[in-house]
C-alpha cells in the first residue's frame, strides 16, 4: 500500500495581500494526517511545498506513484472560464486543479481552499488536536491502510467555494479546511472499534456548518469520477483493542480484522451520493 499526500500553499504577492492562514492550513493538514484520526500517515509519505514554483511541483508530479494519493492546496486563486479552480504562486506561476488529474493514482482526493480574502475573523470551527500513544497509531495506520485497500477507485477535486464567492483566510487558516479538519479531528469510535467516515461523509457535515456559520461561502464538489467516498477520518479508540493487538502479532499469517465502516447517511454533501 503506498500512499502521497501533497500540502501545496500559494501564499499570494501576485492577485491578492500575502494570506497569513496559509502556513497554519499546511501545518494543520500534516498534524490532522499524522493523527490517529487522520489515518496515522508517515512523515516520509507526506510532501509539502509552502511556496513552491511549477517547475519544482512538477518535478515531484512526474515521479509520483500512488494506491491513494491526497493534494491539499491553500492560498490564492481564482476560477478560469471552463470553471477550473487557479492557483497563484508568488513567483507568477499558476496551476489548475484539474492537472492532477494527470497523477499516476486510482484513489485521488484534490482539495482547493483557493480563492481566499483575508479576514481578521476567526474561523468558528478549529480544530482540537488530541493525546495520541504509539499503540493508537500503529493500529490507526493498519486499520487506514485496509480501509485505503478496500476502497474502489474514484477521483474527487473539492472547492472550498464557488466561483462568486470568496474564501475565508485568518491569521488561524482557512474556514473551510479548520472545519473539515476540525470536523475530522473530533470523530469518535464506537467503544472499542474504529469508525470511518470518508470525505463525502465528513464534508456533509463541514458544509452545513460552513453554509451555517460562515456565509456565503459555499463548498462544493467540482469534479467526481468513481467513488466519492474517499478515506478520510476515522474514530479511534483511545486503547488499542487486545482483540486488535493478538491479530496484530498474527500480521505475518494473513490474520487480519474486519473493518467496521461506520458510514453514516449523508446530509447534503455537494451534488448527490
Amino acid at each position: 500500500m503506498k500512499k502521497r499526500a501533497l500540502l501545496i500553499g500559494a501564499p499570494g504577492g501576485v492577485t491578492s495581500r500575502f494570506l497569513h492562514g496559509v502556513s497554519k492550513d499546511l501545518d494543520n493538514f500534516r498534524t490532522f494526517l499524522m493523527a490517529p484520526q487522520g489515518g496515522a500517515w508517515l512523515e516520509e509519505e507526506i510532501l509539502e511545498f509552502g511556496n513552491p514554483t511549477l517547475d519544482e511541483l512538477n518535478e515531484v508530479f512526474q515521479g509520483l506513484h500512488a494506491d491513494y494519493t491526497i493534494v491539499y492546496v491553500s492560498g490564492d486563486g481564482s476560477t478560469d472560464n471552463f470553471g477550473r479552480r487557479l492557483a497563484h504562486l508568488s513567483n507568477g506561476d499558476t496551476f489548475a486543479d484539474t492537472d492532477f488529474l494527470a497523477l499516476d493514482s486510482p484513489r485521488l482526493l484534490v482539495i482547493m481552499d483557493t480563492n481566499r480574502k483575508a479576514t481578521h475573523d476567526d474561523p468558528k470551527f478549529i480544530p482540537q488536536w488530541h493525546r495520541q500513544t504509539a499503540d493508537q497509531l500503529d493500529f490507526a495506520r493498519e486499520m487506514y491502510n485496509e480501509w485505503v485497500s478496500d476502497s474502489e477507485e474514484g477521483k474527487l477535486i473539492i472547492h472550498s467555494t464557488d466561483h462568486l464567492y470568496e474564501a475565508k483566510d485568518s491569521s488561524q487558516g482557512g474556514a473551510f479546511t479548520s472545519a473539515l479538519l476540525y470536523f475530522g479531528i473530533g470523530l469518535k469510535p464506537d467503544q472499542n472499534e474504529c469508525t470511518f467516515a470518508s470525505i463525502k461523509r465528513i464534508g456533509d457535515i463541514t458544509v452545513n456548518m460552513i453554509r451555517k456559520h460562515e456565509n456565503p461561502q459555499k463548498p462544493y464538489i467540482a469534479y467526481r469520477k468513481g467513488n466519492a467516498r474517499l478515506p478520510f477520518a476515522m474514530g479511534v479508540p483511545d486503547r488499542v483493542p487486545t482483540k486488535k493487538k493478538e491479530e496484530k502479532s498474527d500480521a505475518a499469517s494473513g490474520a487480519s480484522g474486519p473493518l467496521l465502516m461506520s458510514l453514516l447517511l449523508a446530509g447534503l454533501f455537494f451534488l448527490g451520493d
